[in-house]
């Protein structure tokens, strides 16, 4: 699979995937362009997430969101102010979230594949992609299974999380 930076579109090293398609492109940031993202007269990091064709959140290695474009504020029904400085399970709305300790701090976070997932990018550098999530949630008052596929990149000390798709294994 190639990969292109969505800032300068620069071509990057190939990512493999279990469904490798040569002709298919995934997108990130290059180094040159992360590093002027970060200076104040380029471009601010929300211009950039805002050029990118889906939905995506920058978030710490904590998994606090600190970023979301357009595309993930209209994926989850939020707005800017319910997303930014959010924990993670609180903004994907984890029915754990809620409980004693909070987002990351149950023992059913340990087996949190979001979190998991941008842990490890952010301790590697590695890019992980279409990794599969399920996130149980609560849907009027009943727990709900939403499954998620997600591409976590490194970005600087930061750490992009891209929602490949998501579908709720509600019945129909």
């Amino acid at each position: 699979m190639r990969r292109v930076c969505s800032w300068c579109e620069a071509e990057m090293e190939p990512t493999a995937t279990a469904l490798d398609d040569p002709s298919s492109i995934t997108h990130g940031i290059c180094g040159d362009c992360s590093k002027r993202l970060i200076r104040p007269e380029s471009h601010t990091i929300q211009e950039f997430l805002e050029k990118l064709p889906f939905p995506v959140m920058v978030v710490d290695d904590d998994v606090v969101v600190l970023a979301a474009n357009k595309r993930a504020l209209t994926l989850l029904g939020k707005s800017e102010y319910e997303v930014v400085d959010k924990l993670g399970g609180v903004v994907v709305e984890c029915a754990y979230s809620e409980l004693p300790g909070g987002c990351g701090k149950t023992s059913f976070c340990r087996g949190c594949r979001l979190r998991e997932s941008v842990t490890r990018t952010y301790i590697s550098g590695r890019t992980l992609e279409g990794v599969e999530a399920t996130l149980t949630t609560m849907m009027d008052n009943t727990q709900v299974d939403v499954m998620h596929h997600i591409t976590t990149e490194k970005m600087g000390e930061l750490v992009l999380m891209r929602f490949d798709d998501l579908k709720s294994n509600l019945p129909r």
